[in-house]
């Protein structure tokens, strides 16, 4: 993509860059209003409202007529495209999954101490396993 084509993209992520300019935005998706008005509905200073709504009527998501500010269809498509995307899915958590690869290690400790007559083969088993039971756990958590 030419450096010219990203300039009205950045803009428009630029003008949106803030919970006050979405906040803005979502106020005149509901109805167009005066900039007073607007400044009394968010409790902002008209000052500060008016430089990000002239930031907002560059990137075309704005435009002002006869004094009130109404939303563009760039606007309303901006917004409702990230309304309607779908929520991430969450990862189900919980559980006993994680057990499986220190009780493998386990059980190849017993077999192993009981195949070779070794007793502290357990003993090393047992507390390798615990240390895999740790980090199993740690990441069954994620």
């Amino acid at each position: 993509m030419e450096r010219e084509e990203l300039k009205p993209i950045a803009k428009i992520f630029e003008a949106l860059s803030s919970e006050s300019r979405v906040a803005i935005a979502l106020l005149l998706l509901k109805k167009p209003m005066r900039l007073n008005e607007l400044a009394r509905s968010m409790e902002a200073d008209p000052s500060n409202l008016r430089k990000m709504l002239i930031n907002m009527e560059d990137a075309g998501l704005v435009m002002r007529k006869n004094g009130i500010w109404y939303p563009t269809p760039l606007l309303i498509e901006v917004i409702s495209s990230i309304k309607s995307s779908p929520p991430k899915k969450k990862r189900k958590r919980g559980g006993w999954g994680f057990l499986i690869p220190p009780a493998i290690v386990f059980a190849l400790a017993v077999f192993q101490a009981i195949h070779q007559n070794q007793p502290l083969y357990l003993v090393g088993g047992a507390m390798l396993a615990l240390v895999l039971l740790g980090v199993c756990y740690i990441l069954s958590s994620r």
